[in-house]
């Protein structure tokens, strides 16, 4: 029986296909309009900052969530950040670098991510922008419903933004006024979004290409991204645990649905 041209055709693309590029299996997402993608951005920006700025709590209670994380982290013995966070303060230097790297790369490698995808992976668009927004959205749940200090608000740990904020935009002052504790809500610590997205970028690296030292990078600025924010107290190991189970639990979720409706997972 002679094979559908369609099929013949995709043969070729793969066997010509570079060595380091991922197949994709699917076709180019139905609406190519960037004005219409950047509206879904900046509409999901939107609801992540009105809900961080909703899920204010009281401090002793969110001091009560976090005393029952330590605990937790004792008993599996993964309770690191205080002796991280008391190493980490003495050198000046390290400061200055993690608190860029925890002010500034959250938002300018995952929206560069979403670019690339756009741009260069216009089939994993939109799955793997499905697993963002869920992602999103389940910890801005987390955010409302539980809110939890960090590390930098219990006794004993070193607010390492703000000790190095002379040196960088996230000064956060005398009086608090200015800098990041200004714009974001410092008792959204469970889970950790910092954690979550480089994640999620990882995510991207393994998606979109077969290339081991970008799938390399991937992993390194994930588990990076884990070290500044508890090294900076400015979120527990726990914390990072949930932030990257989001992932995975959205990332399985989004498969599922695809895979029902019948499109490439």
């Amino acid at each position: 029986m002679t094979e559908p041209a369609s099929t013949t055709v995709a043969a070729a693309h793969l066997d010509t296909a570079p060595a380091g590029a991922a197949p994709e299996t699917s076709s180019r997402p139905a609406s190519r309009r960037p004005w219409r993608e950047l509206l879904i951005v900046l509409g999901l920006y939107a609801v992540y900052s009105l809900a961080r700025f909703a899920a204010t709590g009281d401090l002793g209670a969110a001091r009560v969530v976090a005393h029952d994380i330590q605990m937790v982290e004792r008993w599996f013995g993964i309770n690191i950040e205080r002796s991280w966070n008391a190493w980490f303060a003495q050198h000046p230097t390290l400061m200055v670098a993690a608190s860029l790297w925890y002010a500034s790369l959250h938002w300018v490698v995952t929206a560069g991510a979403l670019v690339f995808l756009w741009l260069r992976r216009p089939a994993l668009y939109r799955p793997l922008l499905s697993v963002l927004v869920a992602t999103t959205m389940s910890a801005l749940a987390f955010f409302v419903l539980l809110p939890t200090a960090p590390p930098r608000l219990m006794s004993g740990f070193v607010d390492v933004l703000e000790s190095a904020g002379n040196f960088g935009y996230w000064d956060r002052g005398a009086t608090g006024e200015d800098g990041l504790s200004a714009s974001t809500n410092e008792l959204a610590a469970f889970p950790s979004l910092h954690a979550g997205w480089s994640l999620w970028v990882c995510l991207v690296a393994f998606a979109a290409t077969r290339r081991l030292w970008v799938r390399l990078v991937g992993v390194a600025y994930a588990l990076t991204t884990a070290a500044v924010v508890i090294l900076t107290a400015n979120h527990w190991v726990l914390d990072v645990l949930a932030g990257w189970a989001l992932v995975a639990l959205s990332a399985w979720l989004v498969r599922r649905w695809a895979r029902r409706r019948g499109a490439p997972a």
